[in-house]
């Protein structure tokens, strides 16, 4: 069941009955009895209303037919590529093109320190 066997069993019967004493003891069982058995329908009413809502979106994608593209205007050529991302539009072809990176401490930048590769005393 949970990895226990008898011997560990009859341990925590005996112990249940130690501590509880013989009249509470078939009281204590039939409420975790009753609370198991509600556990356990509410954990199948849930995971049937997730299995219920898994096939309602699946017959859903495959009922629904993708959209056309909507219609060009009258003397409008559709485009010949799709636009495409900023980071794809990029050209490092021309190093003008790209800003420069002023984060960067150079050696020709006379405003800043040289850099520090070890402590100094």
């Amino acid at each position: 069941m949970f990895g226990i066997g008898m011997p560990e069993m009859l341990l925590i019967l005996v112990v249940a009955l130690v501590v509880f004493g013989p009249r509470r003891l078939p009281e204590l069982a039939e409420s975790i009895g009753r609370a198991v058995a509600r556990l356990r329908a509410a954990t199948s009413a849930v995971q049937s209303q997730v299995e219920k809502e898994v096939r309602a979106a699946r017959e859903a994608a495959s009922a629904t037919p993708p959209e056309p593209a909507p219609p060009a205007l009258e003397g409008e050529k559709p485009p010949r590529n799709p636009p495409q991302a900023a980071s794809e539009t990029t050209s490092v072809d021309n190093p003008a093109d790209t800003p420069a990176d002023t984060s960067i401490n150079t050696p020709d930048d006379p405003s800043q320190p040289p850099p520090r590769n070890h402590p100094t005393p």
